[in-house]
């Protein structure tokens, strides 16, 4: 049966559907007093979990979820912001939302088997130490998650984690309700005595899962696809970390870390082989690359991955090189393309539609003696791709600073959304107007020698 969805709750009107459950449906919703998009969570049972659990029972297990978020304050943990009853006296609560979560960042798919996006040492052992220091907030509180993967860990605007959906949580020595059969847990992801023994499982079981969570994300695989030895995975690693993972991972609680503290500490002693994460970059310039598409498009699902030459993972097919050249204060020459960019990228993300807007006024105001500035496409955008295997040392030689990884393209997806690009991925997608970006804007070269008109891509931002 087609489920029909309000055009509110409460007194937040809803702006699309960001997921569905046994429990129920979470909305995006606008907060009227902020104008920030949040996260709305709705019992409303499938009815298969309503006939063998009751309304009474699911209805306690919502409102203890919300009750163990409420009562959580940390600055890795995403928060609640407000609860009550829709028009129908089914429960609700309001929790902060990001555009961005770590399942979304690595390209984990239906099919988790699948590869996925590595991210960069040094990015993945910031968000892992990250997720632990929620973790030992969180059993310090009593609180077990019990699902800790990639689409629960949010990623805000400041690049910093939080960890969400509460639903499978419990107080530790409290016993919960759960449907006849229900699995507690993620495939892959769930410790193999949380599997056997859902009641029974401690902290160490959310320790299991962030040590298959850090793996997937400095290799792109799961342990089982891979075994342990990351070593043998990437030359970048030493045996300390084989150490680190044996006994992350291992199958025996007691022969794991015993604590979260125990872990991010062992994890804060590893150190990366620097000398062999770093590639001969200049030759990377010997790559010929074609003029690239300036022109807006509005395009989607195959035919946008075949516009933009990316693979299943929406990273490019071939590898981008760069020749920079400093222009001035304000900005850069890519040799390679022809491109004059942007140096400083805006100072705060921003909606798509001021994204289009601060371009305008970099327009209006000349900036850099440059009145034909655009949003760059997304094959622009590709181009200036780090390679995630550089050590930071010759990847912060390029000469494009900026906090932000996640930048607004030109190109539109449907009326309600857009393409960006993250640049430190390497990877396209899609996401709402209403999500916020940093602004790099560009000009070619070709079109300011011709010193008249407007590019094609101006008119369509």
């Amino acid at each position: 049966m087609k489920q029909c969805h309000p055009a509110q709750i409460g007194r937040y009107p809803l702006a699309g559907i960001l997921g569905h459950g046994g429990m129920g449906t979470v909305y995006r919703a606008l907060a009227a007093k902020s104008g920030r998009i949040v996260a709305l969570k709705l019992l409303s049972p499938s009815e298969p979990l309503l006939a063998a659990v009751g309304m009474a029972g699911l209805r306690e297990i919502f409102d203890t979820e919300a009750a163990i978020m409420s009562g959580l304050s940390h600055p890795h943990i995403a928060e609640v912001l407000d609860s009550g009853l829709d028009e129908q006296g089914r429960p609700f609560y309001v929790m902060e939302h990001f555009c961005v979560n770590l399942g979304m960042l690595i390209g984990e798919q239906y099919l988790v088997e699948k590869p996925c996006r590595r991210v960069p040492a040094d990015k993945a052992v910031t968000y892992g130490c990250q997720i632990l220091a929620a973790l030992q907030y969180m059993h310090s509180a009593g609180v077990i998650h019990r699902d800790i993967k990639p689409f629960n860990i949010l990623v805000s605007e400041a690049d910093t984690i939080k960890i969400c959906d509460f639903g499978l949580a419990k107080r530790m020595r409290e016993k919960t309700i759960s449907a006849p059969g229900m699995h507690i847990g993620s495939p892959y992801y769930t410790a193999p005595e949380q599997l056997g023994n859902p009641e029974g499982a401690d902290g160490r079981a959310d320790l299991y899962a962030a040590g298959v969570l850090l793996y997937r994300m400095l290799t792109g695989e799961l342990p089982a696809m891979k075994g342990f030895m990351l070593s043998q995975v990437n030359p970048q690693y030493d045996g300390s970390w084989d150490v680190f993972f044996a006994r992350a991972l291992s199958w025996r609680p007691d022969q794991r870390f015993q604590s979260a503290a125990e872990m991010v500490e062992a994890l804060g002693r590893l150190e990366l082989r620097r000398e062999r994460m770093r590639r001969n970059h200049q030759a990377r310039a010997s790559i010929n690359t074609q003029q690239l598409r300036f022109s807006p498009l509005r395009v989607s699902g195959d035919k946008a991955r075949a516009v933009f030459a990316v693979d299943q993972l929406w990273q490019p097919l071939a590898p981008s090189c760069q020749r920079f050249t400093v222009r001035d204060t304000d900005t850069v020459l890519d040799e390679t393309t022809r491109l004059i960019w942007q140096r400083h990228p805006s100072e705060k993300p921003v909606d798509r539609k001021n994204a289009a807007e601060l371009v305008g006024a970099l327009n209006e105001t000349r900036f850099a003696g440059i009145d034909l500035w655009r949003l760059p496409t997304v094959d622009e955008l590709l181009s200036l791709t780090r390679d995630p295997a550089l050590s930071p040392a010759v990847s912060d030689r390029i000469p494009l600073p900026g906090k932000s990884d996640w930048f607004w393209s030109c190109d539109r997806r449907s009326a309600q959304t857009s393409w960006y690009v993250n640049t430190c991925l390497g990877f396209a997608g899609w996401q709402y107007n209403d999500c916020r970006y940093a602004v790099r804007a560009v000009a070619s070269i070709s079109v300011l020698s011709r010193g008249a008109g407007t590019p094609p891509s101006v008119a369509g931002q």
